[in-house]
């Protein structure tokens, strides 16, 4: 509609803001999620077995009918037991059997992009055999020859690099190998460098075993644990039986001298193997995790959804890594790890191998914890097992705070080999209330990307912002006077007659309340060749002259509140902006006729006035 002095006017700033708060897809992220895939070498035997091969193959199928221009899949998250040994070998399987046919169902897609694939290593991915301080381990691990032991997490921390090599093959995998594979076809899948949208911590780029990863355009935060460092692995009791057991020693067990196995229990050798379980004495290796930045991020982007990942559950933690009678001790695991779980949104685990009927449930008061099924049980080359297995889509909506999941399950019957799928569960994330603090450095950021606008992030914008009457194939920008305070585009066809107005500057409205922005809409009317028929006025948030949006920066408001009251005295700025240059029209003077007929070019100009808030500026800009 034509906006001039006197009409009834459309409060298009409220109306554009609300579309940004319930826009369906607007910061959505799609997920396909899988654990326990225990791929091993010996696989190769059954590689021909038809119902072997069509597990894969409708598997699939069902992901390349998830992956779709209108919901694309942006992440593939692997939690742990990506091998049965965590050998070279099973991950050479792994890749060509799995792994691979599954990104070139992305690959097939383009120009869809391709989601990034983040791993974590579970039990299965340790391999002791690259351990050279067993005799060591053993002996600070056991409770009975060694009171005055080390606790986990300090042996852990003391010997660090020794527990790293536990997973060097894996480690290769995913740093190297799958990068490399058919000329570095697949590398953008796990490369996070180069992104200015992705930050990856440091210790989750040079290890890949855990670390953190922060999405700013998906306002997306995943912190990713290994839980996996004291596991024993699959060739764990080889390993123990050579290293521990002399030749004579394993002769008279395996001759049946139950004499000399009773006297070789009483040393407490067994004990000790015994005592060495996975369950309640995994930990998540927080001492060694670099939390300091990652409470950094968290507090920079307390909006954002924080998803945790970790191949083991709660459960089977040691109960000094989650429990401390000095909860107030800043310093102790127990309070790094609550800390982190409970600022996460989401937590995800596998390892327990759970039926499909289980259900989420809630940690930490407001954490929402998802157990996920097996993928593939192990040793399917000694009895094919195919029932039971299930994987899940994840939807997550972090700006309403919602949560889908949608689990395929394999049917493995006489009649029927396929993977169906249960109806989406819809799960509230009650931890998102709105109350954010924007922080200086962030809110700094947020301008310097101003500063220069990029088209491709503003066409993007475009185009998923707004309704066209003629779809926009590009945008174009125009040359202005070094004093006009805002960027100039038009849309490509020029027939469209659209014009974006970008605000560079604070105390917007004051900067264009005036001749000289009114000389410059009027040398677009009479003098360019595309004549404006729509004007947008795109303004962040925090250039609106009102100290309320300083408010952004207080504790006590929600952000949705601040927000409206920004939009008030947008709306009431823009008026005045609109009525005084329809105004210089209504004047009376000798020259009326002219007037009216200068009037008259102005007549379906419309003037639109959007109000970007900070929080969806960095969606598109970042």
């Amino acid at each position: 509609m034509a906006l001039f002095a006197g009409e009834e006017k459309e409060f298009y700033t409220q109306k554009i803001v609300y579309n940004i708060v319930t826009m369906k897809n607007d910061n959505n992220i799609k997920i396909l999620w899988l654990s326990d895939i225990h791929f091993s070498e010996k696989y190769s035997a059954i590689s021909a077995n038809e119902d072997f091969k069509n597990y894969f193959e409708q598997f699939r199928i069902k992901v390349d009918r998830e992956h779709t221009a209108e919901s694309p899949i942006e992440y593939v998250f692997l939690t742990g037991d990506l091998a049965q040994a965590g050998t070279k070998e099973d991950y050479a399987l792994f890749w060509s059997m799995f792994l691979k046919p599954l990104l070139d169902i992305f690959i097939s897609k383009k120009p869809l992009p391709f989601p990034k694939v983040i791993t974590i290593p579970g039990n299965h991915d340790v391999k002791w055999s690259s351990a050279d301080f067993l005799n060591d381990y053993l002996d600070h691990v056991d409770p009975i020859l060694n009171p005055d032991k080390f606790s986990r997490s300090e042996y852990l921390k003391s010997k660090a690099t020794d527990f790293k090599h536990l997973f060097q093959d894996y480690q290769d995998f995913i740093k190297i190998e799958v990068k490399s594979q058919d000329g570095g076809k697949y590398k953008d899948f796990f490369d996070f460098t180069g992104n200015p949208e992705i930050f990856i911590s440091t210790s989750y780029s040079d290890t890949r075993l855990y670390g953190y990863i922060v999405d700013k355009k998906r306002k997306a935060i995943f912190v990713l644990f290994n839980t996996a460092w004291f596991s024993l692995g699959d060739k764990f009791n080889d390993l123990f039986a050579s290293e521990i057991i002399t030749a004579d020693e394993f002769s008279n067990i395996k001759s049946g001298n139950i004499s000399y196995l009773k006297d070789y229990i009483n040393k407490g050798i067994l004990k000790k193997k015994d005592y060495i379980t996975e369950f309640s004495n995994q930990i998540t290796g927080v001492n060694i995790f670099d939390c300091n930045d990652l409470y950094k991020e968290l507090d920079e982007y307390q909006d954002f959804l924080v998803v945790s990942c970790m191949h083991h559950p709660l459960n089977w933690l040691d109960w000094d890594e989650y429990n401390s009678y000095e909860m107030d001790n800043t310093e102790t695991n127990a309070y790094k790890l609550r800390t982190l779980l409970g600022k996460s949104d989401i937590v995800l685990s596998g390892h327990e191998h759970i039926p499909l009927i289980f259900s989420p449930e809630l940690i930490f008061k407001n954490t929402v914890h998802l157990k996920s099924g097996c993928f593939l049980f192990d040793n399917q080359h000694s009895n094919l097992s195919l029932s039971h297995s299930w994987f899940t889509i994840l939807n997550i909506d972090s700006d309403r705070g919602l949560l889908s999941q949608k689990k395929y399950f394999y049917v493995n019957t006489s009649t029927e080999q396929n993977w169906k799928n249960t109806e989406p569960e819809d799960i509230v994330l009650s931890k998102k209330n709105d109350r954010y603090i924007l922080r200086k450095s962030r809110k700094e950021s947020i301008l310097s990307q101003l500063s220069t606008c990029k088209e491709d992030k503003l066409f993007h914008y475009i185009n998923h912002r707004f309704a066209h009457s003629v779809q926009p194939t590009g945008l174009m920008k125009i040359a202005t006077p070094a004093d006009i305070p805002f960027f100039v585009y038009t849309t490509t066809p020029v027939e469209s007659g659209e014009y974006y107005f970008v605000s560079q500057s604070d105390n917007f409205y004051t900067s264009i309340n005036n001749d000289r922005f009114f000389e410059y809409i009027d040398s677009l009317v009479h003098n360019s060749k595309n004549k404006p028929k729509i004007i947008r006025i795109i303004v962040l948030d925090l250039f609106v002259d009102s100290p309320v949006k300083s408010e952004y920066e207080a504790t006590n408001l929600m952000r949705y509140q601040v927000l409206q009251r920004i939009l008030k005295r947008a709306d009431n700025l823009f008026d005045v902006v609109r009525h005084n240059f329809f105004m210089r029209f209504e004047q009376s003077g000798p020259n009326l006729p002219a007037q009216v007929d200068n009037f008259r070019k102005f007549h379906d100009l419309c003037f639109v006035n959007h109000v970007i808030p900070y929080w969806i500026f960095e969606k598109y800009w970042s």
